[in-house]
């Protein structure tokens, strides 16, 4: 009877041992799934890691971005502001070259006829086209050489032409009306006394008694006047129409 038992007890034993075993599949199945499930976790938590660093490095490099933007906007503001200074201090140059530049003695000789400006030089056609046809005209002898001037009489103005241009311009106070609306560019006319007339034409070469001389730059100009006023101006390019022209 105990060697039954014993027997009965060692079978017992071995089912026991085999459903253990069985069980022990199923455990270890269940094992091996939990490790499954914990390995996809940690992969899922690397990843997440990963996506994590990728979204700080391009928030970085969207700063960097931004950053070298900011800096582009900057040179850029620079570069204008360059340009700004560089277009100022030009236009700065040209303004101060303009004031320094001076109005040329023969361009202050320039004869305004009302809003007409008439120049030594000029042709004899253009002054017909711009005065029209004077109210006088004569001939005299040409003060160098052979030769005759034409002489043109515009109420107040007289213009000299010889070989077909303007050789001399002359205001003679006559009695006209209208004798001070004929001045130079430089504005002067014959109610401007000599010292009106050296301001604006500068000192001149000669002053005697009989009026005021003045040379500069192959132009040539002669004004009878005192401290009353002007009666007479003469502005040529041939020296030798004006006497005692030095």
């Amino acid at each position: 009877m105990m060697n039954k038992a014993k027997i009965l007890a060692g079978v017992l034993a071995v089912s026991a041992v085999m459903g253990m075993t069985a069980c022990g599949d199923d455990a270890s199945s269940s094992s091996k799934s939990g490790t499954v499930s914990l390995m996809t976790t940690t992969t899922t938590a690397a990843e997440s890691s990963s996506e994590e660093t990728t979204t700080t490095t391009t928030a970085k490099e969207t700063t960097t971005t931004t950053e070298e933007t900011t800096t582009t906007a900057e040179q850029t503001t620079t570069t204008a502001e360059e340009t700004t200074t560089a277009a100022k201090e030009t236009e700065k140059e040209t303004t101060t070259t303009e004031e320094k530049k001076e109005e040329s003695f023969a361009d202050k000789l320039t004869m305004l006829y009302g809003d007409t400006p008439v120049y030594v030089g000029e042709s004899q056609a253009d002054v017909e086209s711009s005065l029209g046809a004077p109210t006088d005209k004569t001939q005299s002898a040409h003060c160098i050489g052979e030769g005759m001037d034409d002489i043109y009489w515009y109420n107040g103005l007289n213009v000299n032409i010889f070989d077909g241009k303007v050789t001399s311009l002359e205001l003679m106070d006559n009695g006209f009306i209208g004798k001070y609306e004929i001045n130079t560019s430089s504005g002067v006319n014959l109610s401007c006394t000599a010292a009106d007339i050296k301001e604006k034409l500068g000192e001149p070469v000669l002053e005697d008694d009989t009026g005021l001389y003045f040379s500069k730059d192959g132009m040539y100009a002669y004004a009878m006047a005192d401290d009353s006023g002007c009666t007479y101006l003469i502005i040529t390019d041939v020296k030798e129409a004006i006497p005692g022209m030095p």
